[in-house]
């Protein structure tokens, strides 16, 4: 198993709070103010100027036990790098070369915790291999429909310690973020596109065709 992903099971297996926000090319273009639109985002120059600060303030974030994932492309690397203050991670580590020690080896561990899911509202659950104590949806463009309020709300009151899966585009960046600095006491982790064969039933990404080595 890949040592970064490793580091992040164990972490889950044994509730040791972190944060995990990833950036790839579509926040780059955010953050390079270059107008874009792509599944689950469009992103306005001229509209969306507050998104673009919160997101580099994301990216800028110094805490302990803030993790950055950041692209390996040679395109992306040394960019990231020289904007990162907190300790960066490869931006795929739960895809790709990954994926299948992700679904075999991450997945399981949340079958047995008490796990919070922002995802998309057209998202089905009856396929999800785990349970979810709660769900928050969100829709595309989610910055401009933020659900901070309420999931601040679930966990600020949480008795025990919640694993909080984000899969909500350049949004999980900023959210995560946000929520690592008022609430260090749970694990928010950015799990991208990774379960979206579970949640929409179909693949959606060149990478989930690994699922068909799943024995």
């Amino acid at each position: 198993m890949n040592k970064q992903l490793k580091m992040i099971k164990e972490k889950i297996q044994y509730l040791q709070p972190f944060a995990l926000a990833r950036f790839g090319d579509g926040e780059k273009a955010i953050l390079h103010n270059i107008p874009c639109n792509r599944k689950g985002f469009k992103f306005d120059p001229e509209k969306d100027q507050k998104f673009r600060m919160n997101l580099i303030k994301a990216l800028k974030l110094k805490m302990k036990d803030y993790f950055v994932g950041i692209s390996r492309k040679p395109e992306l690397f040394s960019w990231y790098q020289n904007m990162v203050q907190s300790q960066s991670l490869d931006a795929a580590l739960f895809i790709n070369e990954n994926y299948l020690d992700f679904i075999n080896k991450i997945v399981p561990l949340f079958q047995t915790r008490d796990i919070i899911l922002v995802c998309n509202k057209k998202a089905k659950f009856e396929n999800l291999p785990f349970k979810c104590e709660k769900i928050h949806y969100i829709s595309d463009n989610a910055w401009k429909n933020d659900i901070w309020d309420n999931l601040f709300f679930d966990l600020v009151w949480a008795l025990d310690t919640k694993i909080v899966l984000v899969a909500g585009g350049p949004y999980s960046c900023t959210l995560i973020a946000e929520l690592w600095k008022d609430l260090p006491y749970h694990l928010f982790i950015d799990i991208g596109s990774a379960l979206d064969p579970y949640l929409y039933g179909k693949k959606t990404r060149k990478y989930h065709e690994r699922l068909n080595d799943v024995s």
